[in-house]
């Protein structure tokens, strides 16, 4: 029972409904209880009185019929069971037996019994005896006779009939059923009236509370009520004014905010689009300086020292022919003019591809990287330099390859330097339009907040900046180092 007096407040939803509930459930319980006890008290008591009814009516109609029977005048006491018969609706019949158990009489009101009779009565017929007190003179006056052994000389049995009885209690009934569940209907009119004008102000308040949670000005509440009630929508409006002043007082100070805020960041990305555009015309620069630098250094120095050569072979030649100490001398002098002459075709060679990588033009970005790091791998042979790159590869332009070369170039020139690492990756692919480089290393690593702003890290962060790309940069102490970059394809274009 708790348990559902329990579920129908949860289920009841608003505070009206509850306080509803609270009133009209136990009335309504208490109005069953009072209706199921009188329905079924209303049939025991009837079945009482019909009993002692019947009771009384064989006790008067044996007392009646008592000369009669004991004489044989059946006339006579059929006509006292009529008469009785006609006077009471609720008898049914009327049945006489003999002092043998036999029946004798046997009447009925003349309508047939549709069901068994619901109360049979008897009452024992005794012969009457009639006795005279014969008081003698001296004696004591006032005394009383003995009792007498009253022959029996049949029984009466009555059956009896609840219909109308009930009939008219079932009336009574109703009529009282009407009256309560009227007086029920009121008062949970009245209980409806009175939780709807206490729920509503309280209703009101709920809907300012919700109101104000969503960052709405609500309604000013109108206080009915004196009570607590009362003070509590008071005490809302207050909070309400209190509120909408700091939502205006907050709403000035982050427009102006934002204003500051936006005009900083108008004027940090125009700064940034500058030294973006003079990075990239400054790289633009140096890249066309080293070329200019490498045609010279390939057209003037290296012929010269061609030429050189070729000369010095002459002298070889041509000295072969005199003097054999002169030739000895001219032919140690000519091997070292051709010795330097090799070196410094070297030397130049070397830098005209330190200048400008012609390995690109040749192989290509990914064949330039896999030279690279061959190299790498002859001159530090205790590292194992790993390289990964897919097949097909899209038209790439001169500054995005020449770009991406420096930066890889930059991170291996570090790990070989820095990272005494055992192991250096480098995958290159091209993926949704962008061109991206993972670098890792499983070197001692750095920590990037404290590692020294030398040029290396600087200058890689300013190649990708002037293609508008992205690098990540990701170390620890003892846990190497790990470099994405992400440069878009159509910046090749830009």
């Amino acid at each position: 029972m708790r348990e559902l007096w329990q579920s129908l407040l949860r289920a009841s939803g608003s505070l009206r409904w509850q306080i509803i509930a609270l009133c009209v459930l136990p009335t309504l319980y208490l109005f069953a209880s009072v209706v199921w006890y009188a329905y079924s008290a209303r049939d025991r008591e009837v079945r009482e009185e019909l009993r002692s009814h019947g009771q009384t009516a064989a006790v008067t109609l044996a007392n009646r019929i008592a000369y009669a029977l004991s004489q044989g005048q059946l006339t006579q006491v059929r006509e006292s069971v009529q008469t009785l018969l006609k006077s009471d609706p609720e008898i049914l019949s009327v049945t006489i037996y003999s002092e043998k158990r036999q029946p004798v009489l046997h009447e009925t009101n003349g309508k047939t019994p549709i069901r068994p009779p619901d109360v049979l009565t008897e009452a024992v017929v005794h012969k009457p005896v009639y006795w005279v007190s014969l008081q003698q003179s001296g004696g004591a006056s006032g005394t009383q006779p003995a009792m007498l052994n009253q022959e029996k000389i049949g029984t009466i049995r009555i059956a009896l009939t609840a219909k109308q009885a009930l009939a008219k209690r079932s009336q009574q009934f109703s009529v009282g059923i009407l009256i309560t569940s009227l007086a029920l209907l009121v008062s949970m009119f009245v209980v409806a009236q009175l939780s709807g004008r206490l729920t509503n102000g309280l209703e009101q308040a709920m809907q300012a509370i919700r109101a104000i949670r969503q960052g709405e000005r609500p309604e000013r509440l109108v206080a009915l009520d004196k009570g607590e009630l009362g003070e509590l929508q008071q005490s809302i409006n207050q909070m309400s004014d209190s509120l909408d002043a700091a939502r205006h007082r907050m709403e000035a100070l982050v427009a102006e905010r934002t204003r500051e805020l936006e005009q900083s960041r108008n004027d940090a990305w125009a700064a940034r689009e500058e030294i973006r555009h003079l990075l990239g015309r400054m790289h633009e620069a140096i890249e066309q300086e080293r070329q200019s630098i490498a045609v010279e250094i390939h057209d003037e120095l290296n012929a010269s020292l061609v030429g050189t050569k070729l000369l010095a072979q002459r002298i070889v030649q041509l000295a072969q022919n005199g003097h054999q100490q002169s030739q000895q001398d001219i032919v140690q002098l000519a091997g070292q003019i051709a010795e330097i002459s090799k070196s410094l075709y070297a030397n130049g060679r070397q830098l005209v591809q330190r200048l400008r990588p012609e390995v690109l033009e040749v192989l290509g970005l990914a064949g330039a990287l896999e030279e690279m790091l061959r190299v790498a791998q002859q001159s530090c042979p205790a590292t194992r330099f790993e390289f990964e790159a897919q097949e097909n590869w899209p038209e790439l332009s001169e500054r995005l390859a020449i770009s991406a070369y420096r930066i890889a170039q930059e991170a291996l020139s570090n790990t070989m330097k820095y990272a005494q690492a055992n192991t250096f990756r480098l995958h290159l692919y091209a993926e949704s339009n962008h061109l991206l480089m993972q670098i890792s290393d499983d070197g001692c690593g750095f920590e990037p907040g404290q590692a020294s702003q030398g040029i290396g890290l600087a200058g890689m962060r300013e190649r990708v900046m002037a293609l508008h790309g992205e690098i990540q940069i990701r170390a620890a102490k003892g846990a190497g180092c790990q470099i994405r970059v992400s440069l878009p394809l159509h910046a090749s274009q830009s």
